[in-house]
Parts: C-alpha cells; structure tokens; sequence
C-alpha cells in the first residue's frame, strides 16, 4: 500500500453556479449584472489555486441524467465548448485524472451505485455526446484562470435520493484518500430559476423560499437543515443544484460552510459557498 502523503483526500469544497452568462465572452457585458457572482467564482479559483490540489472533481446537474445511473465523463483529454452559447470558439480541455476515477469508480461499485460511461452510439439515440456540459464549463472556466493544468475528474448529480446522494459523497471523499490524491470538489448547480420576474421562467413563491432555506442552512452550517428542504419545494423552484450540494455535504464530516455570495439579478439564484471540515473533535457550537 502506497504511504499517503500529507493532506491528501479531498482538502475544501464549493458550490459554484454555472450560467454562462458570467462569462465575458459570452455575456458581452450583461455578466457586470451579477457582478457579486462572478468577484465570488474568481475568489474561489484564488482560494483553490492556494490549496494546489493534485485533482478537481467537478458535479454536474447538466451532464447525461438518470434516475437509477451515475454518468461518469471518460475520455484521456476532457473537452467541450461553449457553442451552444454563441461562443463555439471557446472551448476548454483538462487531461482526465484515470487514477482518481477508477478510484471512484470502484467505490461507487462497493456501495452497489450504478456508474460509469455509455457507448456514444447509446448517447446519440438520447441526443447526447461525451463533450462537457456547461455545469462542468462555467466552473472549469474560472478554475483555469488560475490552475490552468489541474487534472478533472467529472461526473453527474444524479436525479437520486438524498440518501444515495450523501452516499456517493462518500465515496468521493473515500476514492480521493484511496488514490493518495490531494483533491478540491466543485459543486456546480444553479438555484431556483422562478426567484423573481426577471427570470424567463415565471416567478412563484416557493422560489425565493428555497433560496432562503439553502442559504440560512449554509450561513448557519446547518446541514441537517440543507437535507430536510422539502422535494416539493425543490420541484416547485425550479433549481438545479440541490443534488450537487447534498453530495458535496457528505463529503465532509462536521462541515463548516461559508456563504461569499448570492443573487438573483436575472431571476435566477446564484449561490457561491465553501465547504469544509471542523477540526477533529469539533462542533457547530465551536465555530
């Protein structure tokens, strides 16, 4: 067994929005609306950039989805573009770090969750392909600016139960000790898309709300809170990174959060926070 080295495992986590509006090539200006986001994505990129992970590990909502399967991005050279968004010039690649998803890989096999890739063949009949999504993108995008090398590792935020999401969490944090990496996970997700009427998708109550009830639940590291919001509400808001940020909260054990930002300025939620651990022993109560 090879002798691990010091802080390795998976060092600090985070939730990051994915709009790829944020990103100037594409925003053309309109990201100096949600100015608040994008200082956020930057600060993060700067504070993983100091860890020097040997690894990140990014959770999408918008890679392949299934109910019952956890879709696992495989390829030497990770790739996709922005052309979807107008941009199809900018494209962005990461060498997939195999080590760290085998590792996961098997894991996730151990807790008897089904994962892995699909032959393109089977991905094209669903219209879909190996290229990443822009729930990978986004933050891959800010992360590069300043780890332009760091290997990635990207998967899905299956459409599973909470319980199941906090278990593949914990194979996360388990494969990253396993395979003797010093690791950084990106939680990529979008709040409710119905928070007020700027948003293109309606407004309705129960948006707001559930951006309320994520974002006390981070402030206050509540994460018993953060796993007991209501499914009909979620529905009903309309977001896209609850599952991310369960999977992420189980990866630590006594985390502590950390809320840098939030705003809705095109109805949409945007939340950027960390997450980490208590030191060993610690509490809530001892923050």
């Amino acid at each position: 067994m090879a002798r691990q080295k010091e802080g390795i495992g998976v060092r600090s986590g985070f939730l990051l929005p994915h709009p790829p509006v944020l990103i100037p090539e594409i925003g053309r200006g309109r990201e100096r609306d949600a100015g608040k986001t994008g200082a956020a994505c930057i600060h993060v990129a700067e504070m993983v950039a100091e860890l020097s992970p040997e690894a990140i590990i990014i959770l999408s909502p918008h890679a392949p989805l299934f109910s019952d399967f956890l879709y696992m991005y495989d390829s030497p050279i990770l790739t996709g573009s922005f052309a979807r968004f107008g941009s199809p010039e900018l494209t962005l690649s990461a060498v997939q770090d195999t080590v760290l998803r085998d590792a996961l890989f098997s894991q996730l096999q151990g807790a008897s969750i089904f994962a892995g890739t699909l032959p393109e063949a089977q991905l094209a009949r669903m219209g879909l392909d190996q290229n990443l999504d822009h729930g990978v993108l986004v933050p891959l995008y800010f992360l590069q600016k300043k780890l332009p090398k760091v290997p990635l590792v990207a998967l899905s935020s299956p459409n599973m139960d909470a319980k199941t999401l906090v278990l593949i969490g914990e194979c996360i944090a388990e494969a990253a000790r396993e395979s003797n990496r010093s690791v950084c996970v990106i939680a990529s997700g979008d709040m409710s898309h119905r928070v007020n009427k700027e948003s293109p998708y309606g407004v309705v109550p129960e948006g707001a709300l559930f951006d309320q009830k994520v974002c006390n639940s981070l402030e206050n590291s509540d994460i018993t809170a953060l796993r007991s919001i209501d499914t009909a509400l979620r529905v009903r808001a309309g977001e896209c990174g609850y599952a991310s940020l369960v999977i992420l909260s189980a990866i630590f054990k006594n985390p502590v959060c950390t809320l840098y930002s939030y705003e809705a300025p095109f109805g949409i939620g945007y939340c950027v926070a960390g997450l980490d651990s208590y030191p060993e022993g610690g509490s809530h109560e001892s923050k």
